[in-house]
C-alpha cells in the first residue's frame, strides 16, 4: 500500500485528546479513572495493561440495515394452554401437576433461527424455542416443572437505520434483501402463569426485534441501546441476542470447490 493515498481525517486523531472531541464523555475511555473497576475487570493485575491512547478504529463489522419487529409489533404476546390437553387423553392413573399461579415462571432460551421466506423473499420467519421452569403445587406440596414451547414469529415490515424511514415492505423489502447477508435477533422475554377457567394460561410477553445486517467497512463507535436495568430484571424479564447467518441459497458461500456429482 502506497502510504500517501492512506489520509486520517481530522475527527480521527491519534490522540487521546482529538478523540475526545469526537466521543465527549465517552464511558469506555471513564472506566480508566476508576481504579476499583481496573481491577475488577482484571486490567491492573500482572500485566498491568497501560491506559489506552484513543485512536481510530478501521473494523469490517456486521452493519444493521433495517429494523423489524414481530408481525410489525412493537409489543409481542403469545398465549399457551396448561395442560394442553383434555384430562380424558391422559388415562387413567395419571394427574399432571398444577402450575402455581402466584409465581412467575422463568424463561431459558433453547435455541433460535432464521430463514428467508423463498422465493418471493418478502419476509423473513424465526422459530425461538424456550424452555418455561414454573412453579408447581401437587397435595400442598411445591414443585417445579419444565415446559418446552416453541414460538413462532414472522417480520415483514421493517424500517431503515439509522435514518428510521419506512415501513419497507413488499417489492421495495424484496430489494433491500439483496444486499443483506445475515440477521440478529433481541428477544426479551418474561412468563407469568394466570388462572384460565378450568385450566392455566402461560402468557409470554415482551419484545422479539429482527436486525438485518451487511458485511461492511466501517469507523463506528458503539452503544448497547437494548440493555435491561435492574427493575426490568426483577420483573422477570431475560435478554439474549442470538446471532444467526441465512443458511439457504441466499447465502454467499465462500470460494472453495464444491463436491461434484457421483458419475458411473
Amino acid at each position: 500500500m502506497n502510504s500517501q493515498n492512506f489520509e486520517i481525517p481530522d475527527y480521527a486523531s491519534k490522540t487521546r485528546g482529538g478523540c475526545r472531541q469526537c466521543f465527549v464523555g465517552d464511558p469506555c475511555l471513564d472506566i480508566f479513572d476508576d481504579p476499583d473497576c481496573l481491577a475488577n475487570l482484571g486490567i491492573t493485575c500482572a500485566p498491568n495493561n497501560a491506559p489506552p491512547v484513543c485512536t481510530c478504529h478501521d473494523i469490517c463489522v456486521e452493519e444493521v440495515r433495517l429494523i423489524g419487529t414481530a408481525s410489525g409489533n412493537c409489543e409481542f404476546t403469545q398465549c399457551f394452554n396448561f395442560p394442553p390437553i383434555g384430562p380424558c387423553r391422559l388415562g387413567a392413573g395419571v394427574t399432571l401437576p398444577s402450575i402455581d399461579t402466584t409465581m412467575p415462571c422463568r424463561v431459558f432460551i433453547v435455541c433460535a433461527q432464521e430463514v428467508l421466506n423463498s422465493p418471493a423473499c418478502d419476509s423473513i420467519s424465526a422459530q425461538i424455542r424456550i424452555l418455561l421452569l414454573c412453579h408447581t403445587m401437587t397435595n400442598n406440596t411445591p414443585g417445579t416443572i419444565l415446559l418446552p414451547l416453541d414460538l413462532m414469529v414472522n417480520f415483514n415490515e421493517f424500517f431503515r437505520f439509522p435514518e428510521c424511514t419506512g415501513p419497507v415492505t413488499g417489492d421495495e423489502l424484496q430489494n433491500a434483501l439483496t444486499e443483506i447477508d445475515g440477521s440478529c435477533l433481541v428477544i426479551q422475554l418474561k412468563a407469568q402463569a394466570v388462572p384460565f377457567g378450568t385450566t392455566t394460561q402461560l402468557v409470554i410477553s415482551g419484545k422479539i426485534i429482527d436486525k438485518l445486517w451487511k458485511n461492511e467497512n466501517l469507523w463506528v463507535t458503539g452503544i448497547r441501546p437494548y440493555d435491561l436495568n435492574a427493575a426490568q430484571r426483577n420483573e422477570g424479564f431475560v435478554s439474549f441476542t442470538v446471532h444467526d447467518v441465512f443458511n439457504n441459497s441466499h447465502k454467499i458461500r465462500d470460494c472453495g470447490p464444491i463436491p461434484c456429482p457421483i458419475v458411473f
